[in-house]
């Protein structure tokens, strides 16, 4: 009898040690590390802006008359020196010949007079008079002939017209104001930076330039001046930022974001957010030692996206646990299924 007993015992120990070593293993929690490593932190901030042109010039009529020519529209593109419009010439040709007649008769007065002088036959005072009379006729004649210059407008830089205020056969008065030209071979964006990163913030640092119209694509900017004062509401510095234009696609009034570097650290450690868990103590992490879970208190700093930097806690070479964190407790056993390493940059 006693020997069908333990007969049937170790007939029962065969068969239950297996599922009892298998049940053991099934309840072992499924965990994936990242084996740490020392990275560069580099900190973003975005501003928001709108662009506006290089150069903006409104150009004013500098004499009166009629428009004769003005065969040019919004949006056009135009050259240096290109003449834009005329103004009607003949009153001022008619002015400009009289002073050059005028200027004319005054000179060879004067020289005869000279010619008298030098004989005896006139006083100095008689020839000074002459001869301020011969200057007077030529800075009036010299007036004439500027006005007749200012009858043609011309661009005075490559650009586009953007405003257009008058039309053909239009009286037009001296101050008129006749069209806008935009400069937008470079464009700028004034962005307002808070106190406390426009340190950041130098002249010719740069910095990246994205569009909503433009999707998809990075533009290299370059900061050309900051501002020494803040604005007093909002406790932020007025910062410029230069783009180049070669393609004419970016356009004034677009919206615009400029990214920043903020903070440029080396040795840094980086972890993924969502390894990070809090309680009542503050942040802590799990790291895997041996095949035990070990809770390792630290101390967050910048947040970066997906990531966030460690400031104290952890070092290179630990495990941390970043699948399966959520469903164990320190001094627990674990299943290592994966391990990374982290790449250090």
């Amino acid at each position: 009898m006693s020997y069908n007993r333990a007969l049937w015992g170790c007939i029962f120990l065969l068969w239950a040690g297996p599922v009892w070593a298998e049940e053991t293993t099934r309840q072992l929690t499924n965990v994936e590390t990242l084996l740490l490593a020392h990275r560069p932190l580099t900190a973003y901030s975005t501003y928001m802006g709108h662009l506006e042109p290089q150069s903006r010039v409104m150009i004013g009529s500098e004499v009166a008359g009629a428009i004769e020519r003005a065969d040019f529209s919004v949006g056009d593109q135009v050259k240096k020196g290109q003449m834009l419009l005329q103004i009607e010439t003949k009153k001022l040709e008619v002015q400009y010949k009289l002073a050059r007649s005028n200027a004319e008769l005054a000179k060879e007065d004067y020289q005869r007079e000279l010619q008298l002088f030098a004989k005896k036959l006139s006083t100095r005072a008689q020839l000074n008079q002459l001869k301020n009379r011969m200057e007077v006729t030529q800075y009036q004649m010299e007036l004439g002939q500027l006005d007749l210059k200012k009858s043609q407008v011309t661009a005075p830089f490559d650009g586009v017209i953007s405003k257009k205020m008058i039309d053909q056969g239009e009286y037009i008065g001296m101050g008129k104001e006749l069209v806008e030209i935009l400069d937008l071979s470079q464009v700028k964006a004034n962005v307002n930076v808070p106190e406390r990163e426009v340190t950041q913030a130098r002249r010719e640092k740069k910095v990246e330039v994205s569009l909503d119209a433009v999707e998809g694509k990075i533009y290299e900017g370059q900061i050309s001046s900051v501002s020494f004062e803040a604005d007093q509401k909002s406790r932020s510095f007025r910062v410029e930022v230069e783009v180049p234009n070669p393609n004419g696609e970016l356009r004034s009034g677009m919206l615009a974001r400029v990214r920043m570097v903020t903070k440029s650290l080396f040795d840094q450690m980086i972890v993924p957010r969502d390894a990070v868990l809090e309680d009542e103590s503050g942040s802590y992490v799990f790291l895997l030692v041996g095949e035990q879970v070990k809770k390792n208190p630290i101390k967050v700093g910048v947040g970066l996206g997906s990531e966030i930097q460690v400031t104290a806690g952890l070092k290179a070479g630990d495990q941390l646990i970043v699948v399966g964190h959520q469903m164990i407790t320190h001094g627990e056993r674990v299943k290592l299924l994966r391990s990374a390493k982290q790449e250090a940059r």
